[in-house]
């Protein structure tokens, strides 16, 4: 049977954390100009740049539309701040971090034009070492442009329509100058686990900035490993501590590190992550990961070896009070833990990727991530190496985190996806093709069979009498839909349009959770998890409508989706009339559920004969204490002979 692998981590790892650098915010007012200065030389119309007049100010981090300048149109936006750096920095190697700037950034220092960046799902990173003048203001000039001008002129990616996230123009989360060491320093860090799990190797790239001969003593190039355990969001005990030293010219250390060993594996049930620190010199990296393998075998997908069934919804980037996703771990653990409380462990980020903080959340809470690359396939040569570029930076920056599980590069059908050509697979992130090195993620490859049949259920169902009716109804539409892909044994699970309610191709109405995430006030979280779960009991109706004259005839069945066998466990059934009435009881025989689908409990064979139609009748089926799941039918009068 063929089967591959995709090792847990995909894994390079840029330098996220600063906690231990030092870090100089640029947080705050900033002068503020729209649209590219121009003038006119020798007849012709010439740009300035940099630009020289600043006519308004504004906040960052933020957008020009949080600070009331106008609309989200596409176009050119100037921001300018003057900061003071001290002349400690001096000789440091000092880098401009801009979280998420929106997209296009092109950047100056002191007049010198520093660089140009195009990342829509990553950070920004400049390195300044020979620009910023330590013991002197200096100038910092951003240039953000909202669409992406070099690919034939401005492209506008899906992802920054009204259809989805608002096409604003700004910078979000952290904006600082980091400085490191300047003798040795930590450029970045791949972690990438054994394909068992038993193991992995952490390498540690580093930098040194003595020319021609080292005179540092030699402990301080000794590099230090250490891994603790991570608790309510903080590390806690250390659990691993390793040494090495660069040898040589050598411009890298590797530690072989024992893994499952010492170390317990993640996954939705147990969000297990570490906290890893790297120590080099007087330089330190630290960021969070976990150690877990999703592979397919036949049509089935697994996790760390245990069947995965996915239960996921979609993320529009819909945010109303800002326009733009937020960059703070708080409200993304809101938004996963409520994906949980819906009985939810997947979320697929509609053609964008989130900000750090959103994995962050997903590792502690224990949601499988899906982000996408922000622009279809197929609309040029340029636009497609942008994209090529831009999933390397999404796996080179976000690998090391457990949650993320699914990396797609096309939704667009009839296209090949992007990582087939790709001759460098991103590192750590390894398709296995019995016991070789593989394609990655082939749309025509047969081992993408088992995600074939992880499909988007629709949208709104007919509008009813009212309009809570109709949410009812849609309620209604989405148990019966989710019910039947449980019962279908090939399918590896579901994903809805969006749990809450978006903004896609208009105003979508498609979830039981509003744009601001809370309840509608039709259906609850614990209603709505009776079909929408890790365990789930079913019931195989041939129809919901019957008379006087048939017998009931429903089999009972039982999805279990969690990490282990269900010990013996008795099944009791009730038929209910008119919501109140009790009809009839039973009782199936104590079964252990393994876990997977189609486990059958029993069958409810029920004579209808002395129900008083017309009445409206309610099953219930009850799997030990805690799995309960209801179906209403209708009973008329027998028809006359």
């Amino acid at each position: 049977m063929k089967k591959i692998t995709i090792i847990l981590l995909l894994l390079t790892t840029g330098l996220l954390a600063t906690s231990a650098q030092q870090v100089l915010t640029l947080s705050g007012m900033w002068d503020f100009a729209t649209g590219d200065e121009t003038v006119q030389k020798k007849g012709k119309t010439v740009s300035v740049v940099p630009r020289s007049h600043y006519d308004d100010v504004i906040e960052l981090p933020g957008s020009a539309f949080t600070n009331d300048k106008g609309t989200s149109e596409s176009g050119v936006v100037w921001y300018r701040k003057k900061v003071y750096v001290s002349k400690d920095w001096k000789g440091r190697r000092i880098t401009l971090f801009l979280e998420r700037p929106h997209i296009e950034t092109t950047v100056y220092i002191n007049g010198r034009k520093a660089g140009h960046q195009t990342s829509h799902s990553t950070p920004h990173r400049y390195d300044l070492s020979k620009l910023i003048k330590a013991g002197q203001q200096n100038e910092i000039a951003i240039r953000v442009c909202n669409s992406i001008e070099n690919m034939g002129g401005r492209q506008e990616l899906h992802s920054v329509t009204d259809q989805s996230q608002d096409n604003w123009n700004g910078i979000t989360g952290r904006m600082e100058l980091q400085a490191q060491w300047k003798h040795l320093n930590i450029r970045s860090v791949d972690i990438a686990p054994a394909h068992n799990l038993q193991s992995y190797r952490v390498e540690v790239k580093l930098e040194n900035h003595i020319p021609l001969i080292r005179i540092l003593p030699f402990y301080d190039y000794n590099v230090q490993l250490i891994v603790k355990e991570w608790k309510d969001g903080k590390p806690g005990a250390v659990l691993q501590k390793s040494y090495a030293n660069l040898i040589g010219w050598a411009n890298k250390v590797v530690f072989n590190m024992p893994g499952l060993r010492q170390l317990e594996p993640w996954d939705e049930f147990h969000p297990n992550i570490y906290h890893l620190t790297i120590l080099a010199g007087e330089d330190v990296y630290e960021t969070t990961f976990g150690l877990r393998c999703i592979d397919t075998e036949g049509r089935k997908v697994r996790t760390n070896g245990r069947p995965l069934f996915l239960r996921g919804t979609m993320e529009n980037s819909c945010f109303p009070e800002t326009g733009y996703p937020p960059t703070d771990k708080d409200s993304w653990l809101r938004i996963m833990r409520k994906c949980k409380t819906w009985g939810l462990n997947l979320m697929r980020f509609h053609n964008y990727c989130p900000p750090e903080a959103a994995f962050q959340a997903a590792d502690e809470v224990g949601i499988y991530l899906q982000p996408e690359v922000p622009l279809w396939l197929g609309q040029g040569k340029d636009v497609d190496q942008y994209l090529k570029n831009e999933l390397k930076r999404i796996s080179d920056t976000y690998g090391h985190h457990p949650s993320l599980c699914l990396l797609p590069t096309s939704p667009k059908e009839g296209e090949d996806t992007l990582l087939a050509s790709i001759e460098e697979l991103p590192p750590g992130f390894t398709l296995q093709k019995e016991g070789a090195r593989g394609e990655l993620w082939d749309n025509k490859a047969a081992h993408l069979e088992a995600f074939r049949n992880l499909f988007v259920q629709g949208g709104m169902a007919p509008m009813a009498d009212s309009f809570m009716d109709s949410l009812r109804m849609q309620t209604l539409y989405y148990k019966y839909q989710i019910e039947r892909n449980m019962c279908t044994s090939d399918y590896v699970g579901f994903l809805l349009p969006s749990l809450n309610d978006c903004s896609r191709q208009g105003t979508a109405i498609v979830g039981p959770l509003d744009a601001h995430w809370k309840e509608k006030g039709y259906v609850t979280a614990r209603k709505w998890k009776e079909f929408c779960n890790a365990q789930v009991v079913l019931a195989r109706f041939p129809r919901f409508v019957f008379t006087t004259a048939d017998t009931l005839r429903v089999p009972i069945e039982m999805i279990n989706a969690i990490y282990g066998n269900l010990l013996p466990c008795a099944t009791t059934w009730q038929v209910f009339q008119n919501d109140s009435i009790m009809y009839q009881t039973g009782m199936f025989p104590s079964k252990a559920i393994p876990i997977g689908k189609g486990t059958q409990l029993g069958t409810v064979v029920l004579p209808l004969d002395s129900v008083k139609a017309p009445a409206k009748m309610t099953l219930c089926a009850i799997v030990g204490n805690t799995v309960l799941n209801h179906w209403d039918f209708w009973v008329y009068d027998s028809p006359p002979s």
